[in-house]
């Protein structure tokens, strides 16, 4: 199909999910195919009418459909679409002005319910009905969230900036239940601060939270990173390793879990532990390289690491020695990195491109601007996300939202 550019007339309101203020969609048939270098652009849409700057949470694949949002810059304000994928047609729009600022990994999707966390409150939407399903009410809470099941877990604290406890709970997307997962107390002066688990089932069928504590001692200026495997069924911890890295800091992104090896990423660092014994399998340093800024993604039997600078690797998952490094790849600043068919993508913010690596080789495929760089002072930044089914790839570039296809392999 020739691509065609769609612009999407957003009229908002405080509910904009009634059926008399709904966005009106304006076909142009007649504009001219978008191009650029080997991009084959399927359909784009403003995120705002008049293509001013703004951002959005990664997209989520919901179906056929893609899940997204419009952040203004010039007000406080958010509003959550759900797209048609195939055309870029708009089927419901969804806002709250108490829910805005989504952090990129302050969301989760089960089923038709996504999890939106707005550092004070949990939102829960019905990607169905495009209808909010409950919110919790405001406290001292996180920007970022995790899932087991069909649950979403967020971290609760005191309300203070230096605060005493912090707790890990858990709620059913289907209804509001919090109940108290797991908690910290400050210790030594060091403030504690649990990020999202990943999760691993045992050999007995028990379900193990794997989560950092990145905890601060604000009064001498030192972070301390302690890596906890918890068992949720026996409510108990399994182990803790503590004080993990070097620099005192770390990646916020989940760890990932394979087989029965954990991988975590510090400042500096890559970690892999055995987490039914909780040994240490192997430990990379990498002094002049840093892991803040994107996840790590399997691919092909290799633990691929988006450095913070212009550099990308491909390590052993049983030793963590080098397969490939890249290092001509402008990958800093990334958001989401992704994995499909024997490629990785992802966006350099620091570049402002869309890029493309092979896993096999490390080489770079891809390293592309938005085509309305030019014109809109536009570039690709944030998350993508890929529908396996229809071979699409969905990323946003500060004033659009557009879908990609990508190449069969």
């Amino acid at each position: 199909m020739k691509p065609y550019l769609l612009y999407l007339l957003l009229f908002f309101s405080l509910n904009s999910c009634n059926p008399k203020e709904t966005i009106q969609i304006q076909n142009n048939e007649t504009a001219e195919p978008i191009t650029n270098g080997i991009l084959d652009i399927i359909w784009q849409v403003p995120l705002f009418a008049d293509t001013s700057a703004s951002n959005s949470i990664t997209p989520i694949i919901h179906g056929d459909n893609v899940i997204l949002s419009s952040r203004s810059y010039n007000s406080n304000k958010e509003f959550f679409h759900c797209i048609n994928g195939k055309t870029g047609d708009n089927i419901w729009t969804w806002d709250d002005p108490n829910c805005t600022d989504i952090a990129h990994n302050g969301v989760i999707h089960n089923n038709n319910k996504i999890g939106l966390s707005t550092n004070r409150r949990v939102y829960v939407l019905d990607l169905d009905t495009g209808q909010k399903v409950w919110n919790s009410e405001e406290t001292s809470g996180w920007p970022r969230v995790g899932q087991v099941d069909h649950s979403i877990l967020w971290l609760t604290k005191s309300k203070s900036f230096k605060w005493d406890s912090c707790s890990l709970v858990s709620s059913n997307l289907d209804f509001q239940n919090w109940k108290n997962v797991f908690t910290l107390v400050k210790k030594n002066d060091y403030v504690p601060s649990i990020e999202p688990p990943a999760s691993w089932i045992n050999s007995n069928g028990e379900t193990i939270l794997i989560f950092q504590n990145r905890s601060h001692n604000f009064t001498v200026g030192d972070g301390k990173i302690d890596l906890y495997a918890y068992n949720l069924t026996q409510e108990k911890i399994e182990w803790v390793h503590e004080d993990i890295t070097e620099s005192g800091n770390s990646s916020v992104y989940q760890p990932i879990v394979h087989n029965d090896m954990v991988y975590f990423q510090g400042l500096k660092s890559l970690h892999c532990y055995n987490i039914e014994t909780g040994d240490l399998v192997w430990e990379r340093k990498f002094p002049e390289a840093g892991f803040l800024t994107c996840n790590m993604v399997l691919a092909d039997d290799k633990l691929i690491a988006n450095g913070d600078a212009a550099n990308l690797w491909a390590l052993n998952l049983d030793t963590g020695e080098t397969i490939w490094n890249n290092t001509t790849i402008k990958s800093h600043n990334s958001g989401n990195m992704i994995y499909h068919k024997g490629i990785v993508y992802f966006t350099s913010e620091g570049n402002g491109t869309l890029c493309a690596v092979e896993t096999s080789n490390g080489s770079t495929i891809w390293e592309e601007d938005s085509p309305n760089e030019d014109d809109n002072s536009t570039y690709f930044k944030g998350g993508v996300a890929i529908n396996p089914t229809l071979n699409h790839l969905y990323v946003i570039d500060g004033a659009f939202a557009m879908c990609i296809k990508l190449p069969e392999k």
